[in-house]
């Protein structure tokens, strides 16, 4: 299986036409556009008017994604996954999982340390905790180490703000790849934690740029 995988693109659509053919997208979170994050009805809005036409043109069979910190709408709904009904190719993960050609899925939007964004949780340990055994697992928040730690220089550099949480969890073993967003300039090469491949695939950095390349994995 091919899959494409990206995040914190916030409302910048890559042109479909420059993403390379794949089975599965995979977006780690943070979707919608910065000006209106807090804007309920124009991010849905945005949602049905610009992503799900950007989806469909898309060389893919099915887009896998979670929500992130900056995705307020996906937050209190009770089904954000209506949002898509119009759009098949879409699949919403929020602690849940999902199957497709016989490559197992699991989402997970939490973030902890940023009280007042979407999706805070003070700790995320029993979160994190309950994440079964999954070949590709997607968050928003990266594990500590590499992949969570600001490397763009004058930007808390190095200070590492992954999850520890995630971290412990992904040493227990059992799952494949996390792939996971948030941390903009962290380290963008495969870090392997226990025995799980783990990337960071936002494509802004730290100002908001769009700086990194999308990851592609065959698995």
């Amino acid at each position: 299986m091919k899959i494409v995988a990206l995040s914190d693109f916030h409302g910048d659509l890559i042109p479909a036409h420059k993403i390379e053919e794949c089975d599965v997208v995979c977006i780690a979170g943070d979707i919608v556009p910065l000006r209106m994050q807090r804007n309920i009805p124009q991010s849905i809005s945005w949602l049905k008017k610009k992503f799900i036409p950007w989806v469909e043109e898309l060389n893919c069979e099915r887009v896998i994604l979670v929500a992130g910190n900056h995705d307020f709408c996906f937050e209190k709904p009770n089904n954000p996954q209506e949002f898509f009904k119009d759009c098949e190719k879409i699949k919403y993960l929020e602690d849940s999982g999902t199957v497709y050609n016989g490559v197992s899925f699991f989402g997970t939007p939490w973030i902890t340390g940023l009280p007042g964004w979407a999706f805070y949780t003070p700790s995320d340990t029993e979160i994190m905790d309950n994440i079964p055994n999954i070949d590709v697992l997607i968050t928003h928040a990266p594990p500590s180490g590499q992949v969570g730690t600001v490397l763009q220089h004058g930007w808390n550099y190095l200070n590492n703000f992954g999850s520890e949480a995630l971290r412990e969890r992904l040493i227990r073993g059992n799952i494949k790849y996390c792939l996971s967003g948030h941390i903009h300039s962290g380290a963008h090469f495969e870090e392997i934690i226990g025995e799980t491949k783990c990337y960071n695939v936002s494509v802004k950095d730290e100002s908001y740029e769009l700086t990194y390349p999308y990851r592609v994995l065959e698995i």
